[in-house]
C-alpha cells in the first residue's frame, strides 16, 4: 500500500533527531558525519522559522513494487522535493517538481535542496509566504543579498549566532 508521510512540524523535532542520532551511531567518516549534521539542520529549519516542512519537501514510502506514484500529493505552483525511502536520512530516490512536473532527479537530498534554491531563480518564482522564512534564510547562507529580512529571521540569528 503506498501513502505519503507528511511531517508535521510539531511532530518533526521528534522523529527527524532519533532518526538523525540513530543513522549517526554507524558513521566514522567526518565528512560523511557533516553532511549528515547538515541535511538534519536543513530539515529541522522551517520548524524553527514556525514554517512547516510539508511545504517544502514531503516523504513518500515506498509500495510493494517500489515506484514513486508522482502524482499522490499535488505540487502548488512553487518547487516541493520529493524523497522516496523509510525516512529522510535513507531516501532510494528525490526529484524535483514544480507545478507538478518532476524538473529533476537527485542522489541526495542535499542536492535537491540546491536544486530547489535554484529552481525558484531559473523560473523567476517568489518565495510563497508560508515557506518565505525558511527560503529567504537559505539565500542568506547561500550569500544572496536579499533586500530587508523578516523579523522572524532576524529574531532567529540573534537567538542562535550566540550559540
Amino acid at each position: 500500500m503506498k501513502y505519503v508521510k507528511v511531517i508535521d512540524s510539531q511532530a518533526a523535532d521528534q522523529g527527524i533527531l532519533s532518526c538523525f542520532r540513530e543513522k549517526c551511531t554507524n558513521i566514522k567518516d567526518s565528512d560523511e558525519l557533516n553532511d549528515l549534521r547538515c541535511l538534519a539542520t536543513l530539515i529541522t529549519l522551517p520548524c524553527f522559522l514556525k514554517e512547516k516542512i510539508e511545504h517544502l519537501l514531503v516523504l513518500e514510502n515506498d509500495n510493494e513494487t517500489g515506484a514513486l506514484e508522482a502524482n499522490l500529493k499535488p505540487a502548488g505552483p512553487e518547487p516541493l522535493i520529493i524523497c522516496q525511502g523509510k525516512d529522510f536520512f535513507n531516501v532510494k530516490s528525490v526529484s524535483l517538481k514544480v507545478e507538478n512536473e518532476v524538473i529533476c532527479t537527485t542522489e541526495t537530498l542535499l542536492e535537491a535542496y540546491g536544486c530547489l534554491m535554484a529552481a525558484y531563480y531559473v523560473f523567476d518564482l517568489n518565495f510563497p509566504r508560508r515557506s518565505k522564512n525558511t527560503l529567504t534564510l537559505l539565500d542568506l547562507l547561500l550569500g544572496i543579498k536579499t533586500k530587508r529580512l523578516p523579523r522572524t529571521i532576524c529574531s532567529f540569528l540573534t537567538r542562535y549566532t550566540d550559540l
